[in-house]
């Protein structure tokens, strides 16, 4: 062997090898560490959870609170003002007015063609004024309903406010003067139950249980005083009972005129021909709709002429 490669194999040192315990340490930190990682990376996960369910909240807080600010602002916007209305209302005056013309030109329609097949015994009955008498009876009905429910909840919540104003006196003392403190503590009343009776009329615009309430009504006293009524006169009467419980309980109330202008001019903003082409009115065929007594026509109505 020569000096040189001698001197190579002199300076190499051998190889330590670890030991089973050092490797066992070894991975027993790795693991340790590994576990630690994990348990961080589940933590941060779960703390990253509860800042998602929280921003949820959150948002939905900030969109609850922007829709109440909308709403609010939109009530006192259109309070008072019928012209200015919610878009997203089913039962704005806009689409209250297409489907008042829509009853005109469907159910109408097929009811008229029911009730004409029953008058061809009576020659002096006039289909067209049969079906008037139905609009009169579900729109009177409806109005009478809406005023009254509205004077009963008045009443008790006058009583109410009442109460509170004596809640100091004894009983027998509000038993005997409660008459006498009307007068005197009305203005107080109107003060305090005034946000009431506007959250009710609100809130009783879009309640299904109480138009279901008045059409129901309608529905059976019709059916009660017309024991042949057909299907399709049902049916009408239902849907027409439906759009006038909407139209008088508006804020202020929509009113439909049909009557008083027989013999007169026929006022053409308001009125279309029916099948005849005279100027002067003989009967209403169907009323037309206004936004408010007096006010702007939402849907014309149809009158016959004469000749």
């Amino acid at each position: 062997m020569t000096n040189k490669n001698r001197g190579q194999t002199q300076n190499k040192t051998p190889k330590r090898f670890l030991s089973a315990t050092d490797i066992s340490t070894q991975l027993d930190l790795k693991n340790d560490m590994l576990d630690k990682i994990d348990k961080k990376n589940k933590e941060l996960y779960f703390e990253n959870e509860r800042l998602k369910r929280e921003n949820e909240m959150l948002e939905k807080d900030k969109e609850a609170a922007l829709s109440r600010l909308s709403k609010i602002a939109g009530e006192k916007l259109s309070k008072g003002n019928p012209s200015i209305t919610d878009l997203g209302d089913p039962n704005r005056p806009t689409k209250l007015g297409e489907k008042w013309s829509s009853l005109y030109t469907d159910e109408w329609t097929d009811a008229f063609e029911e009730i004409s097949t029953k008058c061809k015994t009576n020659k002096t009955a006039v289909p067209e004024k049969i079906l008037l008498k139905i609009v009169d009876w579900c729109y009177t009905t409806c109005s009478n309903l809406s005023q009254n429910q509205a004077k009963r909840i008045e009443l008790l919540l006058r009583d109410v406010a009442l109460q509170i104003n004596l809640q100091d006196e004894s009983k027998n003392d509000i038993n005997q003067n409660i008459h006498s403190k009307c007068d005197m503590a009305v203005s107080e009343e109107d003060d305090l139950i005034k946000p009431f009776i506007e959250t009710f009329r609100s809130q009783r615009q879009n309640n299904e249980r109480l138009m279901e309430t008045a059409v129901k009504r309608c529905v059976n006293d019709y059916l009660k005083s017309n024991k042949g009524a057909t299907e399709n006169e049902i049916i009408f009467v239902k849907k027409c009972s439906e759009l006038c419980w909407c139209i008088c309980i508006a804020d202020p109330p929509m009113v439909i005129e049909y009557k008083n202008f027989e013999n007169h001019k026929i006022d053409s903003t308001k009125f279309n021909k029916y099948n005849r082409s005279g100027t002067t009115v003989e009967f209403v065929v169907w009323p037309a709709l206004l936004l408010y007594k007096d006010g702007p026509v939402l849907a014309k109505g149809t009158v016959q002429t004469n000749g």
